[in-house]
């Protein structure tokens, strides 16, 4: 099965032109010329050469390819392909394997196609020294060689060739080698383990696919910004970045095999980085050097998928570095395609190339990496880096050897806020929470692990500034205003270019394993539909232009928003002062209210002119919530004589790192047991004074926040002292949501939902004077009262909505069971 690489405008075999005098391709002009179009070495003057002739397969920009060297390989004869009989997985070879390289290295040439055989060159030691180390280590690859023949990919320990004195006496200034010619080291040991593979397996097929070494461990990790410098071009590098936008994978040749129209020779070309690369010429003694037919169906066309990937500064870098918009393209071939996705933080070796990108002008530079290997894909785990350092390692020892560890680390997260340390506790909570992706290959990730937390009040309250500062201590943390975002800027976005799909990630996908810190969150209603769905399925779906995507977002989400009006209503819900859809109030594991405390005495401390709420309780929510007064409130606040040393923020995220990486308490029974008894007083409760809706969700968000806090203090178990602290918090959090300001309980509803008694007697009030302007009706009996009540679906009885707009001076009784509306 062939096809005719003869491009547009053919007219015939040959036009007798003779080609000028400074063309370097060698023999006729064309094939079939019979005529001298010479006089001695003077040449006749050329008619206007043809771009469009046959052969430059309709493209102008290729005629200047006839000029660029060819990898060729001659094959020793032709054979036809049937379509219906051949077999292309056959393992019989057809040609001698010596065709491809030597005797004792058969597939030599390719891997080195530009290099000749030579067995007393260095390239034949470096091959030898790679053989050799093999051989040595065999226990640790010959139980995985079935696997490495398959996928012709193995892995090599960087560490391990250093480690290994002979492999360093037998290769003569590797580490110099491997960094400046890395194509030619990693090829040898490829070629050195295909040759393992080959005497251990005795494989016989024809297979032209080289065998890929993953070089694990080569260093140092550079940033973006410090890899893509010109001195670095063609050289190992090593680079972590951050995964913004992926492509989709292409197919495209490798080797590719044509035959002559003239002779039917086939010859095996190696096409360069995916461009069309035609023969110059045929074997000695055929004049054809233009018209060749591709051979479609042929065991020696080689394939090679490939994705491009645009990689950004990671998020894990400094703040300055983090926030340069610098990215550099990665190309993943074969095994690596699909391996990663936005928002994965990733640490990959390769080489820095360089391509000529065609300009209006001039061709513009384009920087790549081809990559080599993916060192670690960081895929829900919230690791700063890959080894702690010893002075790492110290300091976390310094920081949980402290009395109190929490204490510790929630009045260091933001020292210009003072007063809020029960807040603070619930942050800090948050970024310890989470579970990484590798500790359970086979769990279930519908159930999240992250702590989610909401803060609400009026502006100025310090609550950007907590973010803020959530974002400072984080390993990995985005902070976003939602009025500066879209639903693809917060979500991710997928575009179709040129038959490519291309999926950008948002804040979401991007913080994957990490914290997205959203301010103002009831800006954009629009966006809490997209949020709801990351909070509690932990991954993005989008399903457009025929695409079904579904992206991770294991993402630890804490958000700020401001009042309706700019003044938080006590007498309202947090769903009536912020207008934010319950359902997404629901996701939130804590929410706190901060508001202004309008009783605080002139001249006093500004730490203690900010407060969440006043703790005067009366007696029927004190029966529900407990004692006002929280122990572990006044444990948490530092006296002013205290003398107390903040921990800097790098030692925060190092211990908040090692902390989600190595620790992964258990439950005890102890502490199970107070959850549920805690749990199911809240449940009781609620059948008794009905005032909020208890669910399953509340205990699954009880259990995730004692996980964090048995993790703050590096503990392999949850102990009661760890479930008593997040008892106190959770109550102090309701004592916020449920009571008014003079400490009344407030009916809200499921989770802080609905309508307040004060929202449900307005809107009745609302619907009289809605009747009384289309109907003039200003007399209402009790029977029509109740029956605008149920309309309206309020849950208040009729008699305390009576009364409290009798005592209003809003509705008049003139007579049993029959009111009159007042203006």
């Amino acid at each position: 099965m062939t096809g005719r690489g003869r491009g547009r405008g053919s007219r015939g075999r040959g036009t007798g032109t003779k080609r000028p005098a400074s063309n370097p391709i060698p023999g006729p002009s064309t094939e079939g010329n019979s005529e001298s179009t010479e006089t001695g070495n003077v040449a006749k003057k050329p008619k206007k050469f043809n771009f469009y002739r046959r052969g430059f397969w309709g493209r102008r920009g290729n005629f200047f390819q006839r000029n660029e060297k060819r990898i060729v390989i001659h094959l020793p004869h032709s054979i036809e392909y049937d379509d219906d009989d051949y077999d292309i997985t056959s393992t019989e070879p057809i040609v001698p394997l010596e065709c491809f390289g030597t005797k004792e290295f058969p597939y030599f040439k390719f891997y080195f196609p530009e290099i000749e055989y030579d067995e007393n060159s260095d390239l034949i030691k470096q091959i030898n020294a790679f053989g050799n180390f093999f051989t040595r280590n065999i226990s640790k690859y010959e139980p995985h060689l079935p696997e490495i023949a398959e996928k012709r990919t193995f892995t090599i320990k960087y560490r391990s060739l250093l480690k290994d004195q002979q492999f360093m006496n037998d290769f003569d200034d590797f580490v110099s080698h491997l960094k400046n010619k890395p194509y030619t080291i990693l090829s040898a040991a490829g070629l050195a383990m295909h040759q393992i593979v080959m005497t251990k397996i005795q494989e016989t097929r024809i297979d032209l696919e080289v065998y890929r070494p993953r070089l694990i461990g080569f260093g140092p990790i550079q940033t973006v910004v410090d890899a893509n410098v010109p001195e670095n071009i063609d050289t190992l590098i090593t680079v972590r970045g951050t995964v913004m936008r992926t492509n989709g994978v292409k197919i495209r040749d490798m080797w590719q095999v044509f035959r002559c129209d003239s002779c039917g020779h086939d010859q095996l070309v190696l096409q360069e980085n995916g461009k069309r690369m035609l023969p110059n010429s045929c074997r000695p003694g055929c004049k054809n050097r233009s018209l060749f037919d591709i051979v479609l169906k042929s065991p020696y066309r080689v394939f090679e998928p490939v994705q491009e990937i645009c990689v950004k500064e990671s998020i894990y870098a400094d703040e300055a570095r983090s926030n340069m918009m610098q990215t550099i393209d990665l190309f993943l071939k074969y095994d690596l395609v699909n391996e990663l996705a936005p928002g994965d933080d990733v640490v990959f070796t390769g080489v820095l190339r360089v391509t000529h990108k065609p300009g209006k002008r001039v061709d513009e530079l384009k920087e790549y990496v081809d990559c080599v290997s993916i060192a670690h894909k960081n895929n829900g785990c919230t690791v700063r880096r890959l080894d702690f350092t010893d002075k790492d390692m110290q300091s976390i020892q310094l920081i949980k050897s402290a009395p109190s560890p929490f204490r510790l680390l929630v009045n260091s997260l933001s020292t210009k806020i003072h007063g809020m340390e029960m807040i603070k506790a619930g942050l800090v909570l948050s970024l310890f929470s989470g579970m990484p992706s590798f500790t359970d290959v086979t769990r279930d990730y519908n159930q999240r692990d992250n702590v989610h937390i909401l803060l609400v009040g009026d502006p100025g309250m310090g609550k950007s500034v907590l973010l803020t500062a959530c974002c400072n201590v984080a390993p990995k943390a985005i902070y976003t205003v939602s009025s500066h975002l879209s639903g693809a800027g917060l979500t991710a976005s997928v575009r179709r270019s040129k038959g490519q799909v291309t999926i950008d990630g948002g804040a979401l996908v991007l913080a994957h394993g990490g914290v997205c810190c959203i301010d103002e969150l009831d800006k954009k209603e629009k966006m809490h539909i997209d949020l709801l769905d990351a909070m509690e399925r932990q991954k993005i779906s989008i399903i457009k232009l025929g695409v079904k995507v579904n992206l991770p977002a294991r993402t630890t989400i804490i958000a700020a928003g401001n009042p309706v009006g700019n003044i938080y209503k006590k007498s309202k819900t947090i769903a009536e002062n912020l207008k934010i859809n319950p359902a997404l109030l629901n996701r939130f594991d804590l929410i706190f209210i901060i508001i202004r405390d309008t009783n605080a005495i002139p001249g006093e401390k500004l730490n203690r002119s900010f407060t969440s709420t006043q703790r005067v309780l009366s007696e029927k929510a004190s029966a529900i919530f407990g004692a006002a007064e929280s122990t572990l409130e006044s444990f948490l606040e530092i006296s002013p004589h205290e003398d107390f040393i903040p921990v800097p923020a790098v030692l925060f995220q190092n211990y908040i790192g090692y902390a989600r990486s190595n620790c992964f308490p258990k439950m005890t029974r102890e502490a199970a047991d107070k959850l549920i008894e805690f749990f199911m007083e809240l449940f009781r409760k609620q059948e008794l004074l009905e005032f909020f809706e208890i669910t399953t969700r509340q205990f699954q968000a009880l259990r995730r926040l004692a996980i964090a806090r048995a993790r703050i203090d590096l503990s392999d178990v949850v102990t009661i002292k760890h479930v008593q602290d997040i008892i106190e918090l959770t109550r102090y959090s309701l004592i916020d949501i449920f009571t008014t300001d003079s400490g009344e309980l407030e009916s809200r509803g499921p989770q802080c939902s609905g309508m307040s008694k004060s929202r449900q007697k307005m809107v009745f009030w609302e619907k009289l004077k809605k009747i009384e302007t289309e109907n003039g009706q200003k007399i209402f009996t009790m029977d029509q009262l109740k029956k605008i009540k149920e309309n309206l679906q309020i849950t208040l009885e009729i008699h305390d909505i009576i009364d409290s707009l009798n005592i209003q001076g809003y509705l008049l009784m003139i007579k049993p069971n029959v009111y009159k509306l007042v203006k």
